[in-house]
């Protein structure tokens, strides 16, 4: 009797006396870190940035409205971050995460004067207004006008980046477009386009 109980014992003793482990959790912030590099990608390192930024928006602009000539354009520029991450209760993996956030951009003067200089006849989105005839100037009434859109970039290196946009002439009209850019002799170029956004 006394040998199967010490079987037992020694069946549940592996079980007593040992640390609980504590269970990895990972944090509101870590996970949205997480999700961000997943639709992102990794971050790459590029030398005064912002400045980049709106060295890439600019050409992509320019390659946007390179038939336009003089006419009308307008600009909006936004950028892209995940939705808010939510748990469920007691979960401390995230839920799948919600639709990416947009967030619209101050255009700088500075940079809507490099453009006016390159020969477009550019304005922020503020002053227009999408109708059933398409792109109106809120304050002149002037049509046939186009409104851009410029969302967030993607570095591959500091001198490749891809970065999504449309350009819109009425309510139905305007294709989402993937702007692939490469920096050549210091200035950036768009290299190729294609239709929808590339994943």
């Amino acid at each position: 009797m006394i040998g199967g109980m010490g079987v037992l014992l020694l069946l549940l003793l592996p079980g007593c006396g040992k640390a609980k482990v504590a269970k990895k959790t990972v944090r509101k912030s870590q996970a949205a870190d997480i999700v961000w590099v997943q639709v992102q990608g990794a971050g790459v390192r590029v030398p005064n940035q912002e400045a980049e930024e709106w060295a890439v928006r600019r050409a992509t602009l320019l390659h946007q409205t390179r038939e336009l000539g003089s006419g009308r354009c307008f600009v909006r520029v936004y950028s892209v971050r995940p939705a808010e991450l939510k748990f469920s209760r007691g979960s401390q993996i995230p839920d799948p995460p919600g639709r990416p956030v947009e967030t619209e951009k101050v255009v700088p003067e500075s940079w809507l004067a490099e453009l006016q200089a390159a020969g477009r006849n550019a304005a922020r989105a503020a002053e227009c207004v999408m109708t059933k005839a398409g792109v109106k100037d809120k304050l002149t009434g002037e049509r046939g006008l186009t409104l851009c859109s410029l969302g967030e970039i993607r570095w591959n290196t500091p001198t490749e980046a891809e970065v999504t946009g449309a350009v819109w002439s009425g309510p139905k009209g305007g294709t989402p477009c993937t702007y692939f850019l490469r920096k050549v002799d210091g200035a950036w170029l768009v290299t190729e386009e294609r239709a929808g956004k590339v994943s």
